[in-house]
């Protein structure tokens, strides 16, 4: 037996023989190949001797009169976890650092960590770190809260090193410093004045600059930073983002990250946008809520310590396409103010306000808004405000025909010498989307004050133009060399005026004299007028049709007052009004409900043309700029006017005839009063 207890204390021997030391302490124990993967029993501590590495995982260590951690050379520390903690009680100020090296000291955690991790230290008098040789270096994502170091050597100590800092959160109290030069290293680390660092006749140095701070002056080493998640909004995971700063390079990220960045460090961002969506704004998350901070797709943020979140926002983009069901002929629909004569397809996100609107073409009107092209509609207003939904969606405006006949006067006007014209039943109108030209619905219409939004893309239409502008009829310019030459407005193909070429021709100044003060019973066959609710102006009458009390003397638009069906039977006998207009200077509109200059042919010498006045004193002739808006009423000029169909007027058929003490008129045998309204 005595022989076993031999042999077997004989092998121990040789294991301990065989055992490497190496030259470290932790917590009072050697470190050897045998503890070293565990070097405290209790799986916080171990060493790897081929790179000379001691991890500390949550590890806690406590000495009394001691250092905690002293290695006999270069010693590097990788701090797992965020709850390490070393405490040395050593009221001498030589007692023992907490960590001691013979060499170089490194502590860092590792760069690709998810969390930060954490390292207290509370040393007393005695310095925290202690290099006797080297430098001491502090890098990666790692937080350092020293307390204590309060002796002649404060709390960070080399002999004749130096203090990198990459990166590394740092905090001291007191915080003194004891080395040649402090290099901040990476864009995390931060210094600011005053405080309570001191480093000694060195420097302090940053991006290859260096600053000077003598045995008299305090600096604070204060680049704690703090963990940031970054990303993009989960419902939209299709789209990236990019991130840049010193700290954490060029970074794409595609859902989100964690990573740790310095206070006040200025991080580059860019919202990478896939197809389908769109880019929204940029939110971040604090302890005080949530909120925009950015609305651009690259912008900048500064960390702040509260801050725990940053998302780009994306949005969903949806398709609505508009149709018109019946293009080509003047017809447009407007989606968010943008038109189209055939399919317009607008990008929108879910919850998005929408306005419709329909224009209906000369010989059309709109019927309403469908999901198809004969669909039945949804609604019939217009404009129609919507909200889209998040869907893809098909909208139909559907117009019909309605029947239309070309607006030319059935009677005939002597406009000069054996010179005969029957006149527009309407005033010019143009519109410059569709390049489209008309004449308005009724003789009463004048589109007014909206001549203000005159352009060379408008969807609506206007009445006012330069003189001479039937090749150019959207220009506003107030240069009269623009208007040197007159382009005839009736050479163009008027929808509702036949459709063709070289139809119509504006009328001459002696025309219109003609018309007013020549032709036979002249006096008699124009006066002042007004029709219920719309624009006054002038009743023309025509030479083949007579209106006997009809009141010419010129006074008010009062003098004639008439209903719209009043009018609408004088108009079948070739009765035409001009009405008043307003005239246009640039893109300003003025007298829209008062007067009326309507352009003549003629050309006045330099930069003017003749027009024809309308005004509630009567009519009248002048000559003014051509820059100016004015209206255009045309005329078609025949040969024979016995050859036409003409209206039956009362030099034939109709008398005066005076029943209970009213003044009629008996034609063909039906009774009628003087405004036209026919009579029981």
């Amino acid at each position: 037996m005595r022989k076993i207890y031999m042999i077997l204390a004989a092998l121990f021997c040789c294991a301990m023989v065989n055992a490497e030391t190496y030259g470290l302490n932790v917590g009072g124990v050697q470190v050897t190949s045998d503890n070293a993967s565990d070097i405290l029993g209790n799986g916080t501590a171990s060493y790897d001797a081929s790179s000379a590495t001691l991890t500390l995982n949550n590890a806690d260590i406590r000495m009394d009169g001691k250092g905690a951690i002293v290695a006999a050379g270069e010693l590097k520390i990788k701090v797992l976890g965020n709850n390490n903690y070393i405490a040395v009680n050593n009221l001498g100020e030589y007692a023992g650092a907490a960590i001691q090296t013979a060499g170089t000291l490194s502590i860092f955690a590792p760069s690709d960590a998810t969390e930060f991790s954490k390292l207290q230290i509370v040393c007393g008098a005695a310095p925290a770190f202690y290099a006797v040789t080297g430098d001491i270096s502090l890098s990666h994502v790692i937080n350092i809260d020293i307390k204590g170091g309060t002796g002649a050597y404060g709390c960070i100590k080399t002999l004749n090193g130096d203090l990198y800092l990459n990166g590394a959160g740092l905090s001291m109290l007191p915080g003194w410093v004891r080395v040649n030069n402090i290099y901040l290293v990476s864009g995390r680390s931060k210094l600011s004045s005053p405080s309570d660092a001191i480093i000694y006749n060195g420097k302090i140095v940053r991006s290859s600059t260096s600053s000077e701070y003598s045995n008299q002056q305090q600096i604070v080493i204060s680049s704690l930073f703090r963990k940031l998640i970054i990303g993009v909004d989960p419902k939209t995971s299709p789209n990236t983002i990019s991130a840049k700063s010193a700290s954490i390079g060029n970074l794409s990220i595609s859902g989100q990250k964690a990573v740790f960045v310095g206070i006040d460090e200025e991080i580059e961002l860019k919202a990478n946008t896939s197809e389908g969506y769109e880019f929204d704004s940029w939110w971040k998350v604090t302890s005080a809520g949530t909120g925009i901070f950015a609305e651009e797709q690259e912008t900048t943020f500064k960390m702040n310590e509260n801050t725990q979140i940053i998302y780009a926002l994306f949005n969903k983009i949806y398709d609505l396409n508009v149709h018109v069901t019946a293009a080509n002929d003047g017809n447009i629909a407007i989606c968010n103010d943008e038109p189209t004569e055939l399919s317009l397809t607008q990008h929108y996100i879910a919850n998005t306000p929408v306005t419709l609107k329909a224009i209906a073409g000369y010989g059309y009107k709109f019927v309403g808004w469908a999901n198809s092209y004969s669909g039945t509609p949804f609604s019939t207003e217009n404009p129609l405000s919507t909200t889209k939904k998040a869907a893809n969606e098909e909208i139909y405006a559907q117009f019909e025909t309605v029947s239309v006949e070309d607006k030319v006067s059935k009677g005939v006007f002597t406009i000069g010498q054996n010179k005969y014209a029957r006149l527009a039943t309407g005033n010019l109108q143009y519109q410059p989307f569709t390049a489209k030209w008309r004449f308005a619905f009724e003789e009463y219409d004048a589109i007014g004050d909206a001549n203000k939004d005159i352009s060379s893309t408008s969807l609506e239409w206007f009445d006012l133009f330069g003189w001479g502008t039937g090749n150019n009829p959207a220009e506003t310019a107030t240069d009269e060399e623009t208007y040197d030459d007159f382009y005839e407005w009736g050479d163009n193909p008027i929808v509702n005026g036949g459709n063709t070429e070289k139809q119509w021709r504006t009328p001459t100044e002696v025309e219109w004299r003609y018309i007013f003060s020549a032709r036979p019973n002249a006096a008699t066959k124009w006066g002042l007028a007004s029709i219920e609710d719309h624009l006054p102006g002038i009743i023309l009458i025509p030479d083949n049709f007579e209106y006997p009390s009809l009141n010419t003397n010129h006074n008010s638009y009062n003098d004639n007052l008439f209903t719209a069906d009043q009018f609408r039977w004088m108009e079948q006998q070739g009765v035409i009004y001009l009405p008043v207009t307003g005239s246009r200077e640039g893109t300003n509109v003025s007298d829209a409900s008062r007067r009326a200059w309507y352009w003549t042919a003629d050309p006045e010498e330099d930069d003017y043309a003749h027009y024809m006045i309308i005004k509630s004193e009567g009519n009248a002739y002048g000559f003014g700029f051509r820059h100016r808006g004015q209206a255009v009423r045309l005329l078609q000029e025949i040969e024979n006017p016995q050859g036409m169909e003409s209206v039956q007027h009362s030099v034939v058929s109709s008398q005066k005839v005076l029943r209970d003490g009213q003044l009629l008129i008996l034609r063909d045998g039906k009774i009628y009063n003087a405004q036209g309204t026919k009579m029981q």
